[in-house]
């Protein structure tokens, strides 16, 4: 292992993976809504802005680091300040109309690494995407990146991406909070082929969300009840099956230094 997998690494162990999910798109749509807002177009050019378009006591964009007190758990995030109420990407479901300020600060404990207007952060997306835009955090996720393609690739059994797919799918959506507050399981399992492959088993790996299959694999979007799933694969006839909620997926990432499989033994050694 080099220095940087070891680096990367010790970030990981110390449970400060960095965020790698919608936080960034998000904020930069309440930045756009809240600039279109802002603006009145039956005035004449040079006065059609409100003058709080710009005031970050009204509105602002925070890109940063926040920790669960509850879990530890530290990762680069982006959220949206409007006043005393907090919008985040990862409550949105849950607290659509926001959070105040000292609940989500006790809870989250943010620290702040940049603060931008709604204008500054339309100019940032159209020049280097949704974020972050600091030179320091894109370094270190580009570092993140480039070990967990380079841990993929050396470690993992030949064949598809589905461990990959399915392992970034889980850490996307579950690694802001503990296992407790995510509701997903990562599967691997032996499925009987179809088509050109019917009568083998293989390897594969989704995941489930209550009812539901999740399959990311090879750049597919399938979302199936699990029973229906479980039937077209076979899955419950050939009964091999492994189950991980993210806590067990998180350390088996790291023990294995690949997404997977690590426990699974198929009949074809597919």
């Amino acid at each position: 292992m080099n220095l940087l997998q070891k680096y990367i690494r010790t970030l990981l162990t110390e449970k400060n993976v960095l965020a790698i999910g919608e936080c960034y798109p998000f904020a930069v749509e309440k930045a756009t809504a809240w600039f279109r807002d802002h603006i009145d177009r039956t005035k004449t050019r040079g006065k059609r802005a409100h003058p709080d378009i710009d005031n970050k006591d009204k509105f602002k964009v925070v890109h940063g680091r926040v920790t669960n007190k509850w879990s530890g758990e530290s990762y680069l995030h982006a959220w949206v300040e409007m006043g005393d109420t907090i919008f985040d990407d990862q409550t949105k479901r849950t607290k659509p109309d926001g959070i105040d300020r000292k609940t989500y600060y006790d809870h989250f404990q943010p620290e702040p690494i940049v603060e931008y207007t709604a204008e500054e952060v339309m100019v940032n997306c159209v020049q280097g995407g949704p974020g972050p835009w600091d030179e320091e955090s894109r370094e270190a996720m580009s570092q993140r990146d480039a070990w967990l393609h380079e841990a993929a690739t050396s470690g993992a059994p030949a064949g598809g991406d589905c461990y990959e797919a399915a392992g970034k799918y889980i850490m996307d959506k579950c690694q802001f909070g503990s296992s407790e507050d995510c509701n997903l399981t990562l599967v691997h399992g032996e499925v009987m082929g179809q088509g050109p492959l019917e009568g083998i088993t293989f390897g594969h790996a989704w995941v489930l969300s209550g009812g539901l299959a999740i399959d990311k694999s090879n750049g597919r979007n399938i979302e199936l009840p699990k029973q229906f799933y479980y039937a077209l694969g076979g899955i419950d006839n050939i009964g091999n099956v492994h189950e991980y909620d993210w806590d067990a997926a998180r350390d088996n990432i790291l023990t294995y230094q690949h997404w997977g499989p690590w426990d699974l033994e198929t009949e074809s050694g597919l």
